[in-house]
């Protein structure tokens, strides 16, 4: 495959990761598709510092702009054009890369703590007592409720633990999830189109079907005093 071809397929495919890491992101906002829940603040911390949007969203959709019309443009371009472009790509690139790492981060840490929701604290002294907070995330509360190593592996606790929203535990878990799968392809995808501008950059870019870009001879320009002479180095 050609650096103009690759170009082109990692900026297609940062674009339709980004556009996923924006959607779970949204989501995760509106709970069982209710907004009451963002109104009142009770939504979880890693979801509201939106990382699926700038961070895996606006960030990476940026570079798949420039890396995509990089290759794109690739064809047309001569001498220094290409490999300029393919160098823009690699720092777009980075920019990518550092915007996917965050959202995998930030989803990661919302995906081992677990959600913000209703339930009965298992440490009060009185009995039914109901608050709100994050129940997976304190060890001590955990220890209580189960004695699996951690809530994901134990099932039985998702619509058990937390009441309200209703089926947030899923609900998060899979939106985290998605969102850490794309910012880890986004990060792949960032790497190589890295790898692949670094051999834009030294070895030239066109497509395969096309032979590379040769110097052309500049048309002949002559003057009254040496028309004779022209007229002969002309072919």
């Amino acid at each position: 495959m050609c650096v103009g071809r690759c170009s082109r397929f990692v900026g297609l495919s940062l674009t339709s990761l980004a556009m996923v890491s924006i959607t779970a992101n949204a989501l995760l906002l509106f709970p069982n598709w209710s907004w009451r829940y963002l109104t009142r603040g009770l939504i979880t911390t890693q979801a509201l510092l939106l990382p699926g949007i700038w961070g895996g969203g606006l960030m990476v959709l940026l570079a798949a702009t420039q890396i995509t019309a990089a290759g794109s443009k690739a064809h047309g371009l001569r001498c220094c054009g290409p490999r300029w472009n393919m160098f823009l790509s690699m720092l777009f690139s980075g920019l990518a890369l550092l915007g996917s790492a965050i959202s995998f981060g930030i989803a990661s840490a919302g995906l081992v703590m677990g959600p913000y929701c209703l339930h009965y604290d298992p440490l009060s002294n009185q009995t039914q007592t109901l608050t709100w907070g994050s129940p997976f995330s304190d060890r001590e509360k955990m220890s209580l409720l189960s004695s699996a190593p951690h809530y994901l592996m134990d099932h039985r606790l998702w619509d058990s633990t937390c009441l309200e929203p209703l089926h947030i535990v899923p609900w998060n878990v899979g939106f985290f999830g998605i969102l850490c799968l794309a910012g880890a392809l986004q990060s792949l995808l960032s790497a190589v189109q890295i790898i692949n501008g670094l051999f834009g950059c030294f070895c030239g870019v066109w497509d395969h079907k096309q032979s590379p870009p040769q110097h052309e001879t500049p048309p002949c320009s002559c003057d009254t005093h040496k028309r004779t002479t022209c007229l002969q180095t002309i072919p």
